[in-house]
């Protein structure tokens, strides 16, 4: 999660967590609490009452002003301050109802924090937007150019771009699928008539973006382990030992401040990477047209039902031989995959 911003807004000042700070996941939710009525025969009366929210916990590393941010964290707590929890789209009115920071070192102390929800205030979501892997994919790819461009490591850098080069031509590789296996001429050739040619060039393309992710994944591990193994090795802050002459010491120091510095920002690479890797196993095989059977309605109708765009009722109806969006009867019509 560590492109996302995830932050707490208290009524001492906003605090946004920022590359370890931010955890892995962040378990939320809930239940719709029930009042439920048993009847003679087995019947039920059941009445909603509301949502019932779970407390939120999750865990992180403080690597920057780390006593300074734990403890505006427990301020917070022992205060009983009202504060809003958001990321992505979700905004959640909280207390902190347990903190308990680790302490290991000042530029290094873990925390737990969980928060129970006063209210859910997320905008409730009536329909969804298909986004495919491929389009994540690239998303993640500007994150990822970012990332490696704040860590600075040129070796990164240099793997990204070559991520970035072979994302770009999977995409016009993959065009065909992504219009439902229709032939493309201008962009495969005669082979675009055959199914399995097509599958062919997708797997081709795909491990050509499979290896240079790895390659990233691999490198940024080994460049985290590092770091590690720096600060944890380091006998004083920065490595300052009294008795060492003065310029073995600033040495130290400011190798072991880099060390500290780039360290949140390979994480993050870290984490972006591997989910590239996971939503582009999604992208090898072919999108395949479905069919749904409906009752009267509107074209209009089923294409927001699945492309969450009505007007993209056109695209059904060329693939079912249909000129008006109105429909009478029962009607079996095939759904094609659309970019």
């Amino acid at each position: 999660m560590s492109d996302i911003v995830l932050a707490l807004t208290t009524p001492a000042g906003p605090f946004v967590f920022t590359d370890a700070e931010v955890p892995e996941n962040i378990k939320h939710g809930g239940s719709q609490a029930l009042s439920i009525d048993r009847l003679i025969g087995g019947k039920r009366i059941v009445r909603p009452l509301g949502p019932d929210e779970d407390d939120i916990t999750f865990s992180g590393v403080f690597a920057y002003q780390g006593t300074a941010r734990s403890d505006f964290l427990d301020s917070v707590r022992r205060r009983g301050d009202l504060c809003n929890l958001g990321w992505d789209n979700r905004l959640l009115l909280v207390f902190i109802a347990d903190y308990r920071p680790d302490y290991r070192k000042p530029y290094e102390i873990g925390y737990t924090i969980t928060f129970s929800v006063v209210a859910n205030q997320t905008a409730m979501v009536d329909a969804v937007p298909p986004v495919t892997p491929t389009q994540q994919l690239h998303m993640d790819m500007a994150t990822l150019n970012q990332k490696t461009a704040c860590a600075g490591i040129p070796v990164l850098s240099t793997v990204a771009s070559s991520i970035s080069s072979a994302l770009t031509a999977m995409q016009g590789v993959a065009a065909p699928i992504a219009k439902g296996l229709r032939p493309i001429s201008d962009t495969i050739g005669q082979a675009g008539n055959c199914m399995n040619q097509i599958a062919n060039e997708i797997q081709t393309a795909t491990a050509a973006v499979a290896a240079p992710i790895a390659q990233l994944l691999a490198n940024t591990q080994k460049l985290i382990t590092n770091s590690e193994n720096v600060i944890s090795s380091a006998a004083g802050f920065g490595g300052i030992i009294p008795g060492n002459p003065v310029a073995m010491s600033v040495g130290n120091y400011m190798s072991h401040l880099n060390t500290i510095v780039q360290l949140p920002a390979l994480y993050g690479i870290s984490s972006v990477a591997a989910r590239m890797q996971s939503n582009l196993a999604l992208t090898g095989s072919a999108a395949t047209a479905k069919t749904v059977t409906v009752s009267g309605g509107t074209l209009y109708d089923v294409a927001a039902q699945h492309y969450g765009d009505g007007s993209k009722w056109q695209a059904i109806a060329q693939e079912n031989g249909l000129t008006d969006p109105n429909l009478t009867g029962i009607n079996t019509l095939t759904i094609p995959a659309v970019a």
